[in-house]
């Protein structure tokens, strides 16, 4: 019995961590390829998201392979 009760709990708290912490919501993302006379592949990925309290951050990131 303790040991339902106990896991029920734990359940119940996982289920409602997202209501109480709220979800990014992703406005607009764009992801660029671009390959380079050398043979490198440079790839730039942008990224703009909505935060619960109506913030907003872009993200830019850049990896060269």
């Amino acid at each position: 019995m303790t040991r339902t009760i106990s896991t029920l709990a734990l359940l119940s708290m996982f289920a409602a961590a997202p209501a109480l912490v709220g979800c990014d919501k992703t406005v607009a993302e764009k992801k660029t390829t671009e390959t380079n006379r050398d043979g490198t592949v440079t790839t730039e990925k942008q990224k703009t998201t909505q935060h619960p309290d109506g913030t907003v951050t872009k993200t830019e990131s850049e990896v060269r392979k």
